[in-house]
């Protein structure tokens, strides 16, 4: 993609935990902005930049309107809509992780659905 400022059409990615948005790509050249990249969809991905681990087995999370809150209260809080947008936009590695959480923690997700694969039908 061709830089609207300058012309270039080399871009970097730069990672962007304290957003939304997954990383935003900018012209190597001017530094302008170019587009937002969504995260990774269904493939590994590095779950420290999703989710923090905590030594007591639950997690931060570090996306989303959830930011900075501990897992068990995200999942407390949305249930169902916030396995959703996780199973939808992440990972398995990070699903794995987060199914982990809530059977430690004693949180039922939704009758049935035990693994991550069960969300992607």
């Amino acid at each position: 993609m061709k830089c609207p400022n300058c012309g270039c059409e080399l871009t970097r990615t730069i990672l962007t935990p304290e957003m939304v948005h997954y990383a935003k790509s900018v012209c190597t050249d001017c530094g302008a902005f170019i587009k937002w990249l969504p995260y990774p969809r269904k493939e590994e991905a590095p779950i420290d930049h999703l989710l923090i681990a905590q030594s007591d087995g639950d997690y931060e999370v570090n996306f989303g309107k959830h930011k900075g809150e501990m897992l068990t209260s995200a999942m407390n809080d949305d249930g169902q809509y916030f396995l959703n947008f996780v199973f939808e936009k992440f990972p398995e590695n990070v699903c794995d992780a987060i199914l982990a959480c809530a059977d430690k923690f004693g949180i039922v997700l939704s009758e049935g659905k035990t693994s991550w694969r069960d969300y992607d039908n």
